[in-house]
Formats: structure tokens, C-alpha cells, sequence
């Protein structure tokens, strides 16, 4: 593979670390996906398997001849903040077959690893985008504000807005929840179906309920009515 070069911004990398997951067995799960094809801006992507980000970036359309994709670990990425001046804001990774280096245009502040994206796939992420468009709008009260706040936080990095004005929609109950920006339209989000336990859990002692016993009626016998034919009437000798 030749040495090839993509562009992103830096806010753009901020606002999808979140998504990316933690566990340090899936090195793909803690990662940032970039996917650049010649003629157009690159796609970041992340996800910790519960919930996806993805975004256009804004950064200039990408040079090459041949689209490629490259794993960002979100442990190098932060690393190569940490060399960040004020006045940064794109990062540049040049890639090769062998190593990926980050760093800033026209610097030599950057941080070179092993390019492990060859061993690695990347989750599908397009098969759980809702293909559908019917479906509900839902409201902010109906989901967990703790699985919001990330879609939140992101679309501020993006716009530096606090009012973030996200909007989920759920195709198919149960299903997947999309989520949106009007502020933001470079910037897509999905949060994904979680299962739970559908048995209510039983109170707990120290509630000290008075329970009243359940009143179980005792059933009764079945009433049937009775019929008196009369007798049939002789005929007289």
C-alpha cells in the first residue's frame, strides 16, 4: 500500500471518542473508522456496540486516487492532543501498509503506531441504519436522558451550541432509535435496542406495606333448572 493521507478536524474526532467502547479485548470497538473516497470528505464512525456515530467530515475533500479506510484507537488520538496548540484545527494521518502517523498540517507534532486496520473489520454500521421512514417522532422524556446526553454532547463539540435540537424517530417499535440535528447536518446517530427484564421486581421489605390478603371466592355449585312435565293424559276405558 502506498502512503496515503486523509484530513479530518479535530472537533469532529472529539465529538465521536465517546461511542467509541472501552474494553480492551476489541481493539476495533476502540477506534474511530475513517473512510475516505477520492473526490469527497471523509466518514468518521464509531460505536460501542449499544450505540453508532457517524459523520461527513468538514475538513477538504480527500486527494487520493483510491478510497481506503484507517483505524484510529482512540488511546492514539489522545495522545496527539496532548501536542495540540491553540490554533489546531485539523489532524492529518498518514497511513502506509506498516504505520499510521497523526499529527497536524505542516508539523512534526505527531504520533506514529502500528496500523492494525488490516486485521480488523469494522462492524457493518450501515445494516443498522433504519431504512425506513415511517414510523414516530419521539419525545426526549421518552429515553433514558444517560443514553442521550452523548448524541448531545457531540452535535455541541460540532456547533459549540448548547441547545442541541436532536430529533429521534423510531421506525418500528422496539426498534432502533435514529437521531438527528437540525443544527447539525453532517452528523447521524442510531441507539440501539436494549433488552431488560420485563418481570416487575418485588418491593422491598423495609417498605413495611401492609399487603392485604388476596380474597379468593369460593366458587358455586351450578344452579340448573329444573323442568315439572305433567303426566300425560290417559284415555278413559
Amino acid at each position: 500500500m502506498d502512503k496515503k493521507v486523509v484530513t479530518v478536524k479535530i472537533n469532529e474526532l472529539r465529538a465521536l471518542m465517546p461511542f467509541a467502547g472501552s474494553d480492551e479485548s476489541r481493539y476495533v470497538l476502540r477506534s474511530i473508522l475513517v473512510e475516505a473516497k477520492p473526490g469527497f470528505r471523509a466518514i468518521l464512525a464509531a460505536t460501542n456496540g449499544r450505540a453508532i456515530a457517524v459523520l461527513q467530515s468538514d475538513a477538504e475533500l480527500c486527494s487520493e486516487k483510491e478510497a481506503f479506510e484507517v483505524l484510529l484507537p482512540t488511546e492514539a488520538i489522545k495522545d496527539v492532543l496532548k501536542l495540540k496548540k491553540k490554533e489546531d484545527e485539523f489532524m492529518v494521518a498518514t497511513v502506509t501498509r506498516e504505520t499510521i502517523a497523526v499529527g497536524f498540517p505542516n508539523s512534526k507534532r505527531l504520533v506514529s503506531f502500528p496500523n492494525e486496520s488490516w486485521e480488523w473489520t469494522f462492524p457493518k454500521w450501515r445494516q443498522a441504519i433504519p431504512k425506513q421512514s415511517k414510523g414516530k417522532s419521539l419525545a426526549h422524556g421518552a429515553i433514558n436522558p444517560h443514553l442521550i446526553a452523548p448524541f448531545a454532547n457531540a452535535v455541541k463539540c460540532l456547533t459549540g451550541q448548547s441547545d442541541h435540537g436532536l430529533r429521534m424517530h423510531q421506525a418500528i417499535e422496539d426498534g432502533p432509535i435514529s437521531v438527528r440535528c437540525h443544527a447539525c447536518n453532517n452528523f447521524f446517530g442510531v441507539l440501539m435496542p436494549m433488552l431488560g427484564d420485563c418481570d416487575e421486581p418485588a418491593l422491598p421489605d423495609w417498605l413495611a406495606l401492609e399487603v392485604e390478603p388476596a380474597v379468593i371466592e369460593k366458587p358455586t355449585a351450578p344452579v340448573f333448572e329444573t323442568k315439572t312435565e305433567a303426566a300425560p293424559e290417559t284415555c278413559a276405558a
